[in-house]
């Protein structure tokens, strides 16, 4: 396997592989305060116009890392401009100030309302699903169970490998930063599907933009096989270097223990392409801006959380239904 490109140093690198602490104190620590000292000038030019201000506020972020931040969107809200920028698929906003001389962390209401974070747009409690609009997705696991974990994930999403628990390199990455991580994809499964208490089900967000011909290999190798399915998802996050090649996908899914054939005749059907878009869509409508985002029981948790953060999610709300 050829080796996958390590994560950036630098203020979106906490960020990045702990995507579910976007918050005030983790953006003015990755800071280490420069906004508090010094502002976001630099030799940037403030002309206090949106587009101004957006291209200092990525100018000065790009300064921080290796680049690959990319400009979303730049809009008012509160007398501020709010930026929202994307590194490694993960959207991040950030609030900058109009003459555009310095970043704020997050708005905290004087009404003593909850603030505004990075994590904007995210519901603070639990979302309903409409799960019949994920019936084309894999699952596994009880209907019947009290729990249902949907999984928002990209095969081509390093940190969704890193949960799958597949993808060696960077298991080890979150294992350095965090020696008791553990995979939540596998505790659940062990734990939890396995036991009739969780119903699993993967739903598609581009979370890294390379996935796209892995998933659609992958919705048709479903058509086959849960079990084959359920192989190949773990042969693809071992090799995510070529999820964005389709006959190597084509191959893992025959090593998984699909039928060449049918395979071929679903994917010139082009059965499932509508599905890249309306599962991307009903994703960020239900709040997804990265990837791995779980829902347990509709209820967000974001990143490759280590599996005890999720399990106490999980039994939290297995005791709701006791």
């Amino acid at each position: 396997m050829e080796n996958q490109a390590t994560p950036n140093k630098g203020f979106f690198q906490h960020v990045r592989s702990n995507p579910w602490m976007l918050s005030t104190i983790v953006l003015v620590v990755l800071l280490g305060f420069m906004v508090v000292a010094g502002g976001i000038t630099g030799n940037a030019v403030f002309s206090g116009s949106k587009s101004s201000v957006g291209e200092s506020t990525l100018e000065y972020l790009n300064g921080q890392v290796d680049g690959g931040v990319v400009l979303k969107s730049v809009e008012e809200e509160s007398g501020l401009y709010k930026v929202t920028v994307t590194y490694q698929g993960q959207d991040i906003p950030v609030y900058v100030t109009k003459d555009g001389k310095n970043l704020v962390s997050s708005l905290v209401p004087l009404d003593g309302s909850a603030p505004t974070t990075g994590n904007t747009g995210t519901p603070s409690g639990p979302v309903d699903i409409d799960y019949a609009k994920l019936s084309h997705e894999p699952s596994i696991g009880s209907a019947d169970a009290p729990v249902t974990i949907v999984e928002f994930s990209d095969f081509s999403c390093p940190f969704c490998g890193a949960a799958s628990g597949d993808s060696v390199e960077y298991v080890a990455y979150m294992k350095q930063n965090n020696p008791s991580w553990e995979s939540p994809v596998q505790g659940i499964m062990e734990n939890y599907v396995k036991t009739g208490k969780v119903r699993f089900i993967l739903a598609y967000f581009p979370g890294h933009g390379t996935g796209v011909q892995a998933q659609l290999v992958g919705w048709c190798l479903n058509e086959q096989s849960s079990d084959a399915f359920w192989k190949y998802h773990d042969l693809v996050f071992a090799v995510q270097d070529k999820t964005d090649d389709l006959e190597a996908m084509k191959d893992l899914a025959k090593q998984a223990g699909g039928n060449a054939n049918v395979l071929n005749a679903c994917l010139t059907a082009k059965k499932y392409d509508s599905y890249i878009q309306s599962d991307t869509d009903y994703g960020r409508q239900l709040g997804v801006s990265g990837t791995p985002a779980f829902y347990v029981n509709g209820q967000l948790v974001s990143g490759a959380v280590p599996f005890s953060d999720i399990q106490a999610t999980i039994e939290a709300e297995l005791a709701k239904s006791a």
